[in-house]
């Protein structure tokens, strides 16, 4: 009779510290250090304190992209197959909704305005934060910006300046159009004398945009442009060992390159000179996230059937644990 008297009153304990909690409006669990990895399985979770796989979020990607809100801990999933993005609450890892978007490829959030941005069939869709629809399309029809969807490849943000950055291709050469997020309107273009960038990242601090140029005749590198200027400023070759994927710490101004000989380089943002490299038993060859607040950064890696993601220690550039994940590991996003 005791025993079942203290079960009681434990129910009872519980009930009023929850009713008491909603009437105190404390705050709901707020994640953070968090990292998102795309697998064949769908989303693996890993807590970045522990640097284990926590949850997997059973979602197709089919080679899609993935963009992290971390002022509304929300995850926005592409996947080009279906033609939808998937938005995704990392406080429940549950699926809220999908977004139909014709011909979606790569996405990028502004955080503080709360706005998704995705290249598509039409050009590059605004999708609101708060109702997930497509609000404006900025279509390029404008003289000289007019490419077709093929032509976009790229998409970068910055959210002090509210600037977009997209990267079109016209031959010879690839265009960065500039695109004023205050009007949807694109206000300038910086020219790259390549033929073609997979992927722009945006340092906010620095004002500084990186564009990635992959080995072309045995010839790859990054392009920096200024945002002040919107000119080129600067740039990094690598000869004979193309650059993967690039990442970028804000706060420490370092610049995070994989390249296709499984090293990863370690750039000075205000040199652009290499500091360091970064070695791993497999390779580190994959896709590159920054956390920028516990300065780590994490390369997805399915080098030899490895599937791993390793964690690189920012202060003493070392790899400081291999985490085992799902299958083909590859976009990487942070909750910071």
């Amino acid at each position: 009779m005791r025993k079942i008297n203290f079960v009681l009153f434990l129910g009872g304990l519980v009930t009023l510290i929850f009713v008491l909690s909603s009437c105190m409006n404390i705050p709901a669990f707020v994640p953070s250090n968090m990292i998102y990895v795309a697998t064949q399985e769908g989303i693996n979770v890993i807590d970045g304190q522990a640097n284990t796989v926590v949850a997997n979020i059973p979602i197709n990607m089919n080679f899609g992209f993935m963009a992290v809100n971390p002022n509304t801990n929300l995850i926005y999933v592409s996947s080009p197959a279906s033609n939808t993005i998937t938005v995704i609450s990392a406080t429940t890892t549950q699926i809220l909704t999908t977004i139909a978007v014709d011909g979606v490829t790569q996405l990028a959030v502004n955080p503080n305005t709360n706005l998704i941005y995705c290249i598509d069939n039409e050009g590059v869709s605004v999708i609101s934060g708060i109702s997930n629809t497509v609000t404006y399309t900025i279509n390029f029809s404008n003289g000289q910006y007019r490419f077709m969807s093929s032509g976009l490849y790229a998409i970068g943000i910055n959210p002090t300046t509210n600037k977009i950055y997209v990267c079109s291709h016209s031959y010879p050469y690839s265009i960065v159009n500039i695109i004023d997020g205050n009007t949807n309107n694109v206000i300038g273009n910086v020219r790259i004398n390549d033929s073609y960038i997979p992927k722009l990242v945006v340092n906010p601090t620095t004002n500084e945009i990186y564009a990635l140029v992959p080995d072309i005749y045995s010839y790859g590198a990054i392009i920096i442009i200024g945002g002040q200027t919107n000119t080129v400023v600067g740039n990094i070759n690598f000869e004979f060992d193309s650059p993967v994927d690039i990442g970028v710490n804000p706060n420490t101004n370092l610049v995070y390159i994989t390249r296709a000989s499984g090293i990863l380089s370690v750039v000075d943002g205000s040199t652009n000179q290499l500091i360091t490299t970064v070695t791993a038993t497999q390779g580190l060859t994959g896709s590159i996230g920054v956390n920028p607040t516990t300065d780590m950064i994490y390369v997805s890696n399915s080098n030899f059937y490895e599937n791993t993601v390793d964690v690189i220690n920012g202060q003493t550039n070392t790899v400081i644990k291999t985490i085992p994940v799902g299958e083909e590991p590859g976009e990487i996003g942070i909750l910071y």
